[in-house]
């Protein structure tokens, strides 16, 4: 009897030693590509993205979609440059074998033309696949940030050069879109890990904008008709690619946790993030300017122009903004 009774106290200290310290059943983490409108109607899961295995072509550390909005063009680091349907069919690898950096892909005007770094150097390749080509061929050089201008016809870039143990310069650059004619714009010497980065030409305008990261850190443009160099917002600022509109007559800046709209004289049109208490990561502007996607971590947040507010959008990451659409990660937050 005794030891029937002893049985029983120990089943039932097991049962509530699995009530009460067993892990809790969450839901599993979920990442999908998705597609959403501006007025957060249609919301399409498209493709699951995982980052749990280094060998899947869908980690995605930043992605385009062409201007059709029939493609998603994937950066998937050293597995490569995916093109993919819109609809999540036809994965196609147009990156051949290339180890390809994390640092944004960039299109060029007609869309027609991948530009990218890997492995230090830089190469452009159509969307379909074809005609990959390097453009630069440099062992103790350090090229990355590709972006096109000039109507397709130049490639804009930043370069590292070790001048000894001690020191480096650090430019920004300029090439034609075959890999010749390769100049310096702006030259600094210095040992920081980036001074320069994300050149972009400011559209309609004869600028180019760029992050910089020494002192007086921020935003500067270069007059590529007087060669001018100007610092059009101080601040600590984030390390991706100027987000601006379609006509350039508006800017994202990112002061650590604030959101600024300015134009290319710096001149401020007002702050996004006023008046709330969240920590903010990023913002992009829409094409036409009418929104813009904020960030908070694993959170997306819409200022609309006409309403002046900024509001919860949706849980996700990296918008891909268009006029009518958004493309971005979602996630379930977990």
């Amino acid at each position: 009897m005794n030891k029937i009774f002893s049985v029983i106290v120990l089943l039932s200290l097991l049962i509530l030693t699995q009530c009460f310290f067993s892990e809790p059943d969450f839901p599993q983490n979920e990442n999908w590509l998705s597609k959403i409108k501006p007025d957060s109607t249609d919301f399409q899961k498209l493709i699951e993205v995982t980052y749990e295995s280094p060998t899947d072509y869908i980690k995605i550390h930043n992605f385009l979609v062409t201007p059709d909005e029939s493609y998603f063009i994937i950066n998937s680091g050293f597995n490569g440059i995916w093109r993919i349907d819109i609809d999540g069919n036809n994965p196609t690898k147009i990156s051949d074998t290339l180890l390809v950096r994390k640092t944004e892909l960039a299109f060029s005007d007609d869309s027609n033309w991948i530009t990218f770094a890997s492995q230090g150097d830089i190469f452009r390749v159509n969307v379909d696949g074809s005609s990959l080509i390097q453009l630069t061929d440099t062992p103790d050089d350090y090229e990355d940030h590709p972006d096109f201008y000039f109507d397709d016809e130049k490639i804009v870039y930043t370069k590292i050069n070790a001048l000894d143990d001690s020191t480096q310069s650090q430019s920004i650059c300029s090439m034609d879109n075959d890999g010749s004619n390769q100049i310096e714009l702006i030259t600094t010497i210095s040992r920081e890990d980036q001074v320069y980065t994300y050149p972009m030409k400011l559209p309609e305008s004869d600028l180019i904008l760029y992050n910089y990261w020494g002192d007086n850190q921020g935003i500067y443009s270069y007059d590529m008709n007087n060669y001018q160099i100007l610092c059009i917002f101080e601040g600590t600022i984030k390390n991706n690619r100027i987000s601006t509109t379609e006509d350039g007559s508006k800017i994202i800046a990112v002061d650590r946790y604030d959101i600024f709209v300015i134009d290319h004289f710096g001149s401020k049109f007002f702050e996004v993030t006023e008046s709330t208490y969240l920590y903010y990561t990023n913002g992009f502007l829409s094409p036409d300017g009418s929104y813009i996607i904020v960030t908070s971590y694993d959170n997306l947040l819409m200022y609309n122009m006409l309403e002046n507010n900024l509001e919860h959008f949706q849980k996700g990451f990296l918008p891909c903004c268009f006029d009518d659409n958004i493309y971005f990660i979602w996630t379930n937050g977990y």
